[in-house]
């Protein structure tokens, strides 16, 4: 038996790490084809014998308008853990994935080197990021107020009642929340437009044969746009926007059971716009309850037992364990193979 033992852990550790592999390759594929951005929690914890792990969860709507959440790593942070190498360190790990150009918000906590941290990867990432920080609580969170915006039972009324209640009439927060939110809108119009823009790019591969007859055909058909163009002029230099044509139609019965999401996948053809906006929004975690989950998680796998588990067969574990049960097709399967065969439950 002492001979078959070491031969078993063996096999079992070589499954493990094709499956975490295998998961790792699918994770990376659904975030590679999310429509819209990540965004991101993280935070550090000391196991028992004082060893530093960081956790980087991503939360994110996939191309079927769900919200879903994987934890991206778990991962061995050696101190000290200042703004520096906690950036240093995320970034390594988002060019991994091959996010770093995707990522929206991250919420943290109120820790001091997080400032100088999301300072530090700000710069490096070149993006205008958000940050959520329970030090924010101490006042209206602007995030959570245009979310509030863009569920169409409430709108804009709502936090217009709030925020006369708290600051008064036309006050300046709620004259500064508008600004942001129309900024906000700006860059995902002007993101639209270079999008068509590049789409309608004529193609240089014709002929010249075929040239000169396209020519002649859109000849006339140009006339006449510029004059529609100079006759309506007035008409499209005073055409709303789409954020403004959603604040003006009437708010959905503030009693119905409403899905947000459901509402802008159902819309997003009306409203293209602010359906691209919406997701980016509505996935952004106001807590790092998600991050201090997997510290839970990790609290099992890493006790008094395995104080000598390798920190890379750890994070295996605790990620592959992440993405089986958070893929509900999986968890059905499982549920179904516990259920014929009696077994109880799954550790991995």
């Amino acid at each position: 038996m002492s001979k078959v033992f070491p031969e078993i852990l063996v096999k079992l550790m070589c499954l493990r790490l094709k499956l975490y592999n295998k998961e790792k390759e699918k994770v990376k594929k659904m975030l590679q084809a999310a429509p819209g951005r990540v965004s991101l929690t993280s935070d550090l914890w000391s196991s028992m014998i004082t060893d530093g792990y960081l956790s980087l969860t991503a939360h994110f709507i996939d191309k079927h308008w769900n919200l879903k959440k994987r934890l991206l790593n778990y991962t061995i942070m050696p101190p000290p853990h200042t703004g520096v190498n906690l950036c240093e360190k995320i970034y390594e790990l988002l060019c991994e994935w091959g996010i770093e150009h995707k990522v929206f918000a991250m919420t943290l906590d109120n820790a001091s080197s997080n400032i100088c941290f999301i300072n530090l990867l700000i710069s490096q990432l070149n993006i205008r990021n958000l940050l959520v920080s329970d030090e924010y609580w101490a006042e209206f969170s602007t995030i959570l107020a245009i979310a509030c915006i863009l569920d169409p039972r409430y709108k804009l009324s709502c936090v217009d009642f709030f925020y006369r209640k708290f600051y008064g009439a036309q006050s300046q927060q709620f004259i500064d929340l508008k600004r942001k939110l129309f900024l906000l809108s700006n860059e995902y119009v002007a993101k639209a437009n270079l999008s068509s823009g590049a789409d309608s790019t004529p193609s240089q591969g014709c002929s010249r044969d075929r040239c000169e007859t396209l020519f002649a055909n859109e000849a006339e058909d140009v006339m006449k746009e510029l004059d529609d163009y100079e006759n309506n002029v007035s008409v499209l230099s005073a055409k709303k926007t789409q954020l403004e044509l959603y604040l003006e139609e009437p708010k959905v019965d503030r009693k119905s059971n409403l899905d947000v999401l459901d509402f802008w996948k159902g819309n997003q053809f009306r409203y293209p716009e602010l359906a691209a906006m919406a997701p980016d929004i509505l996935s952004i975690p106001i807590t790092t309850v998600a991050s201090e989950a997997a510290f839970s998680a990790g609290a099992c796998v890493i006790n008094k037992f395995r104080t000598s588990l390798l920190p890379e067969n750890a994070e295996s574990l605790i990620c592959a364990r992440d993405w089986i049960y958070g893929d509900k097709d999986v968890v059905s399967a499982l549920n179904s193979i516990h259920a014929n065969q009696h077994f109880s439950t799954l550790t991995i």
